[in-house]
């Protein structure tokens, strides 16, 4: 038995039943791969393909492998937020910043003029 395998785009084989079977123990090859050999009407994952292999397959001759009906996707994509984030949190923070630059601003002209009157009373007040 010729076992082809396809993995996204990616083809490869024929492969033994014997080679396969090293293949997946070595993690070369995955149980959700496709894979198809003569005999077979269409592609079925690798593991299935295995566990079935001792199975009398009937001797009908297929010409070429069939195309893959689903690909298998290579990377795994990154899943989205179902609802767009809005943009308040950022404005409330900006506007808290504000408020606190603000208030910063305020204590220190205070401090400083606190600072300033003492030295004056303490320094030029005549006694």
């Amino acid at each position: 038995m010729q076992i082809h395998i396809t993995r996204g785009e990616d083809s490869s084989g024929p492969y033994t039943l014997e080679q396969v079977k090293d293949y997946l123990a070595e993690g070369i090859l995955f149980p959700d791969d496709l894979a198809w050999h003569e005999g077979l009407d269409s592609w079925v994952p690798l593991g299935e393909l295995v566990a079935t292999a001792g199975e009398p397959q009937p001797p009908e001759a297929i010409p070429a492998p069939p195309q893959p009906q689903e690909e298998i996707p290579a990377v795994i994509p990154t899943i989205q937020p179902t609802e767009p984030v809005s943009p308040q949190p950022k404005t409330a923070a900006k506007a808290k910043s504000k408020k606190l630059l603000v208030v910063g601003i305020v204590v220190g002209l205070l401090v400083l003029g606190g600072a300033g009157a003492a030295s004056w009373i303490l320094f030029f007040k005549e006694k």
